[in-house]
């Protein structure tokens, strides 16, 4: 009788191709960490605990809020600078026929529409930055900066009220203390919610991948603090017309007071430059953001190459 077939030997799978040494123990070797010392393991675990207390509402909400505040009050700063402008005539020492009413009027019109501009810039351009930073993705590959940057802005949200309430009255007694302790308490909102804003990166659409490479880290982490400082601003927007507002009212105690006229053009003026001062800057920032992001998509699109041609 004729041998049975035997059966067809099965193929064997083609072998996958050797790694390069360097490029296994890459990958087998794990991620050397650092032993913490007592107290900074300490505030790592107190930044951990935050994160989730320090959430929307001091990232979203602080500057939503203080934005708020800063239209209203760019919104009675018009008024009160046309009520100064007429009891500065009408309080003079003496009468004062040859006053120029047009002259005012200009001015105080001119410095009016000025604010009223510099409000609109404002509200295009946080919005334009808001839709921006939702807009493009971040990477950093360790939140170690961020963690500073969030310990920083923590102390400093702590120390900026009593800083401000002593040196406010040393330099000016009570009436520069009040005020300059509710500045510190505007600047410490902005410092909170800087800290937030570093504790929950993704809040502000940036996510935490180790391994993304060192080049890629260092482009989201300029980014995230680009960011950061786009989401700050609009508290310092309430400080800036807080400081306008306090500088008319104080020239306008002082004129009251001394029975005297002030020339509005200087006052005006001076108002005028603290809140164009904040709105140039601003937009400036926002189109900084801008240019870097598209340095960034240069930058990636170099970096996948790169990955490319190692692939290869």
């Amino acid at each position: 009788p004729s041998a049975a077939p035997r059966p067809a030997a099965k193929a064997r799978p083609a072998a996958e191709p050797a790694r390069p040494a360097i490029v296994a123990a890459r990958e087998e070797r794990p991620h050397p960490a650092a032993p913490m010392p007592f107290p900074a393991k300490q505030l790592d675990v107190l930044l951990s605990r935050m994160r989730g207390g320090l959430g929307l509402r001091a990232t979203e909400g602080i500057p939503a809020g203080a934005f708020a505040l800063g239209v209203y009050g760019l919104l009675c700063l018009v008024p009160l600078l046309i009520i100064m402008g007429v009891a500065t005539v009408l309080t003079g020492g003496e009468p004062r026929p040859h006053t120029n009413w047009a002259q005012l009027a200009c001015t105080l019109a001119g410095a009016a529409l000025f604010l009223l501009t510099c409000q609109y810039v404002v509200a295009k351009v946080r919005s334009a930055a808001l839709t921006a930073i939702h807009a493009s993705r971040g990477t950093v590959v360790s939140t170690a900066v961020l963690d500073c940057v969030a310990l920083v802005a923590l102390v400093a949200a702590v120390l900026a009220p009593p800083l401000g309430f002593v040196l406010g009255y040393r330099r000016a007694g009570p009436i520069g203390c009040g005020f300059a302790g509710a500045l510190g308490f505007v600047l410490a909102a902005g410092c909170l919610s800087a800290a937030a804003a570093a504790l929950n990166p993704d809040r502000l659409n940036v996510t935490v991948n180790p391994a993304a490479g060192a080049g890629r880290g260092a482009l989201g982490l300029f980014s995230m603090l680009l960011r950061i400082k786009l989401t700050v601003a609009p508290v310092l927007f309430l400080g800036c017309v807080a400081a306008a507002i306090w500088l008319v009212l104080i020239v306008f105690w002082r004129m009251l007071r001394d029975q005297a006229a002030v020339d509005m053009g200087p006052v005006a003026g001076q108002a005028c430059a603290i809140v164009g001062l904040f709105t140039a800057a601003y937009l400036l920032l926002y189109l900084t953001y801008l240019l870097y992001h598209l340095f960034v998509d240069l930058a990636k699109s170099v970096f996948d190459i790169a990955d490319n041609t190692r692939r290869r």
